[in-house]
């Protein structure tokens, strides 16, 4: 899902992702890079313009809304109970 967009770039969230958070910049040119959430930190030895830091910084409570809604947090499993062997 498309959260922000300018002419040279977009920042997006999808709901199908890994962790750690993060939001993928997408450009126009189709290059793009993954940067976490909320510290704004390019993934991969990627680097992020001034541009793109800023855009993320004026927009991170959406970002952050939208990974959340889309990656609510899940309860670990219990553990199994094992049965007993009757003899």
């Amino acid at each position: 899902m498309s959260i922000y967009s300018t002419h040279n770039f977009s920042i997006h969230v999808w709901g199908d992702d890994h962790p750690p958070p993060h939001c993928h910049v997408r450009f126009k040119d189709g290059s793009n890079v993954s940067v976490t959430i909320p510290f704004i930190e390019p993934m991969y030895g990627a680097t992020i313009s001034l541009e793109v830091r800023e855009a993320i910084e004026d927009n991170l409570d959406a970002i952050a809304d939208r990974w959340d809604a889309l990656h609510p947090i899940r309860k670990p499993k219990e553990p199994k109970k094992k049965k007993l062997k009757s003899k």
